[in-house]
């Protein structure tokens, strides 16, 4: 199976989308800024000796563009609460300073 055929058929399943008109696509793309900085930082702190199952709470924690605007932020708060009970403050810091820049 070709790249393109398997794209062709990954994009006509994924059914009822809703227009993207250009005010949207703007929308979007700021949200996905916040979440993007937000993901890079946490990337960067798996460098930190994580255990094998804490890896895959990240994994399952991961934002998916399917989310509305309150799951996303719910994801992230979890995130910050689960990465405060491992990793103590060296993440908390990264993911506050994710979000303030």
């Amino acid at each position: 199976m070709h790249a393109s055929s398997w794209l062709k058929n990954r994009f006509a399943r994924s059914g009822r989308r809703k227009k993207t008109g250009p005010v949207r696509q703007i929308f979007i793309y700021m949200r996905k800024l916040q979440y993007i900085s937000l993901a890079h930082e946490i990337e960067k702190s798996r460098f930190l000796n994580l255990g094998a199952s804490s890896r895959r709470i990240i994994t399952i924690g991961t934002i998916s563009t399917e989310m509305t605007f309150s799951t996303k932020f719910l994801v992230v708060f979890l995130k910050i609460i689960f990465y405060h009970y491992i990793l103590d403050h060296i993440v908390i810091f990264l993911i506050h300073s994710a979000i303030i820049s």
